[in-house]
């Protein structure tokens, strides 16, 4: 709970066949972390698919808004924008991705390397 990983939340959403019922499961599994910019990631990702944009925006935009929000949460922008057809919006997104901080690596705690992705 206190640093949640966006693979393992991604891993548990695969379980549900529906996008709409993804979309539930990720607002149940982050309900005690909801405001940490993990869960709003998985949230926002999880109401892209089920194809609610503006659910969508508003868990990037309030993670924006913390300044704490990642290159992921630009790249997600970029995706919804898209998918409301706005692609000089997404171009702005995109411009702005590439001077937002890179997402967060993973330190393994047997061999101490850096990983992109995590990895048991």
């Amino acid at each position: 709970e206190a640093a949640p990983h966006p693979d393992i939340g991604a891993a548990w959403l695969e379980s549900e066949a529906s996008a709409t019922g993804r979309f539930k499961l990720a607002e149940e599994l982050v309900k005690n972390t909801s405001t940490l910019g993990e869960a709003r990631l998985l949230k926002a990702q999880a109401a892209l698919q089920a194809g609610l944009t503006g659910r969508a925006r508003q868990e990037l935009g309030a993670w924006l808004e913390e300044g704490t929000a990642d290159r992921r949460a630009h790249d997600a922008m970029v995706q919804v924008e898209r998918a409301d057809g706005d692609e000089e919006a997404a171009a702005e997104w995109l411009r702005r991705a590439a001077e937002a901080p890179a997402a967060p690596g993973w330190r393994c705690f047997h061999c101490g390397a850096e990983h992109g992705q995590w990895k048991p």
